[in-house]
């Protein structure tokens, strides 16, 4: 490794030049010796967590957004809104 003019180590071949490494089972096949590292292995626990809270509101956003992303025209619905209904909860307003 060559050293700069400002002290730092630069230079050479790039991280990770060269050729790849043979694959493991190749070594094998060709009748080479190969070494196997065996890790230990991580004993983790996974916690309990609370069910989700998934109400019939819920869902109904979700199809809306489902079906508003899949190109639904809003006429088409089956949450339509209805003449009782406000007409600003798809976004528009109504001009008397």
């Amino acid at each position: 490794m060559r050293m700069a003019k400002d002290g730092t180590n630069r230079g050479g071949a790039r991280a990770g030049a060269g050729r790849k490494k043979k694959a493991l089972a190749d070594k094998i096949n060709e009748g080479k010796t190969a070494k196997v590292t065996v890790l230990p292995t991580a004993n983790l626990k996974g916690i309990e967590m609370p069910a989700p809270n998934i109400t019939p509101h819920v869902c109904r956003h979700t199809y809306c957004s489902n079906m508003a992303r899949s190109g639904m025209r809003r006429e088409a619905s089956p949450f339509r809104e209805t003449p009782k209904r406000s007409s600003t909860s798809w976004g528009t307003a109504k001009s008397a």
